[in-house]
């Protein structure tokens, strides 16, 4: 009995590392991925309605309208709040070159450079978004000539 106990916690630390170990590496993977192109969206997208399609019967009319209904609500309300995410961002990176009199973010060979005193404003609770929208501008802006 006294034997089991270190075995089982010697068991549970190895397994959680290597879960840890493998989310990171899945995490890094994903990351590691080039952003889709505009085409690759629109293929993934047309796949999804073909599937979802496919998987309708014919008599489900009044559920298919309610989803579409649904899915355009669901669109628009994303579609307003990336709007006001960005128009906050633009605001706060003027505020920002306001106070320090320089550009407080650019982008140079698909790396960000953000300024120490963006960095303390992006790192304040409910930024997460603004800090997610600046590291995806960096990933879409195509890199210099090499």
């Amino acid at each position: 009995m006294l034997i089991d106990v270190p075995i089982f916690v010697v068991g549970f630390a190895l397994g959680g590392l290597f879960v840890f170990r493998g989310m990171r590496t899945a995490i890094k993977r994903e990351l590691s991925k080039p952003p889709l192109s505009e085409e690759e969206q629109d293929e993934r997208a047309r796949q999804l309605v073909a599937k979802a399609r496919s998987e309708m019967s014919p008599n489900d009319d009044k559920r298919t309208t309610e989803g579409i209904d649904a899915a355009r609500t669901l669109i628009e309300s994303i579609e307003a709040r990336a709007t006001a995410e960005g128009n906050r961002l633009w605001r706060m990176l003027g505020e920002v070159k306001d106070r320090i009199g320089e550009a407080p973010f650019c982008i140079v060979d698909g790396q960000a450079l953000v300024h120490p005193e963006l960095q303390r404003e992006l790192s304040k609770p409910g930024n997460e978004a603004l800090s997610e929208m600046l590291v995806s501008m960096a990933r879409r802006r195509p890199k210099g000539p090499e």
